[in-house]
């Protein structure tokens, strides 16, 4: 039977309980299904199991008897029929509640464990290096990456932001980070990483993009290199922040155009007392919303730590100051930090 016929179809569809005095009488009811069965239903309450929009199906008394005579329904044995129907719907109802939850706790510990894979990918930091980074997603998982590795005597470092958040841009920033970590940079510069990343991205005919800042320094001479691939947020302080210098993008972010010839480059000497800090827009924007604002910001907080302070020391520095501003909670929030 479908969920249109019979009495029980029309109370399914109208979500209305009916008293049906004579079955033989009304229009819905399928004598065929008496015929099939030997079975000669004289009267019957039909009451729907249903919460708002969800309906579950019917509750059906047939043949009220009493002393063996058939007796018709009444009035009170219909409100009786509503109220089991009700409680069939409660306890359905729960139960999916507990499907739900089991299946949001099994989603939240799958959310979790990708966590703890994302945060596996993240380069680990050393004390032996002049550079730290941290990241911290505004979900489970993010966008938000950093990475760097050391190739024949200079440290080569990207920061980068994927556009949106958890899941999807996750999966791109794990693409990111391996195709940094294979890359010949022994061969090959920092402008065709970025042209290779480009094209890879543009290949991929995703509607998500990349901001990032990649650069290089070598270690012997201090001499660093800063690409600025639609990222804004990088920033050399010298002298416990009483000099400053903000690169800007360079070019757009990467994903969007296929080709966007030589990239220019910063560079510049990284001296004594001086850091080179990348951030997202999650800790820039933390720090108000106008660009003026934020960089200010930036400034007077750095403009307090310490001349000696390391690399690591700066990021817990920041991250401990970032708890305490509101607006960092609703973007993935990364920095990288480079200290001589």
């Amino acid at each position: 039977m479908r969920v249109d016929e019979g009495v029980a179809g029309y109370v399914f569809q109208n979500d209305k309980a009916l008293i049906v005095p004579v079955a033989s009488n009304n229009r819905h009811h399928q004598s065929e299904i008496d015929k099939h069965t030997g079975f000669s239903t004289q009267n019957m309450i039909t009451a729907p199991i249903s919460f708002g929009e969800n309906r579950f199906g019917v509750v059906q008394l047939l043949n009220k008897t009493v002393n063996k005579l058939i007796e018709p329904f009444e009035t009170e044995e219909l409100a009786l029929a509503s109220a089991t129907s009700q409680l069939i719907t409660q306890a359905m109802m729960m139960i999916r509640l507990a499907e739900t939850m089991i299946e949001d706790k099994l989603l939240h510990q799958e959310l979790e464990q990708a966590k703890q894979l994302q945060a596996l990918l993240l380069v680990q930091n050393q004390d032996s290096l002049p550079i730290c980074g941290r990241t911290g997603p505004a979900r489970h998982v993010g966008g938000d990456f950093y990475d760097y590795l050391i190739s024949q005597g200079r440290l080569v470092f990207c920061l980068g932001d994927v556009a949106g958040k958890g899941m999807p841009a996750a999966l791109m920033m794990g693409f990111c980070i391996s195709a940094f970590r294979s890359f010949n940079w022994q061969e090959n510069s920092l402008n065709h990483f970025v042209t290779m990343l480009n094209g890879l991205l543009c290949d991929l005919d995703s509607d998500r993009f990349l901001v990032m800042s990649i650069g290089s320094l070598e270690l012997d001479t201090n001499q660093l290199t800063l690409l600025c691939c639609g990222h804004s947020e990088s920033v050399l302080l010298s002298d416990s922040a009483q000099q400053t210098r903000w690169m800007k993008a360079v070019t757009p972010p990467l994903g969007i155009m296929e080709e966007f010839g030589d990239i220019p480059a910063y560079q510049f000497m990284l001296g004594e007392n001086s850091w080179l800090v990348l951030m997202t827009d999650g800790i820039t924007e933390a720090f108000g919303v106008e660009m003026i604002k934020q960089r200010q910001g930036i400034v007077d907080f750095f403009a307090t730590c310490k001349a000696d302070n390391s690399a690591s020391m700066l990021i817990d520095r920041l991250f401990s100051y970032l708890q305490d501003l509101p607006a960092c909670a609703h973007d993935d929030r990364t920095a990288l930090v480079i200290r001589r």
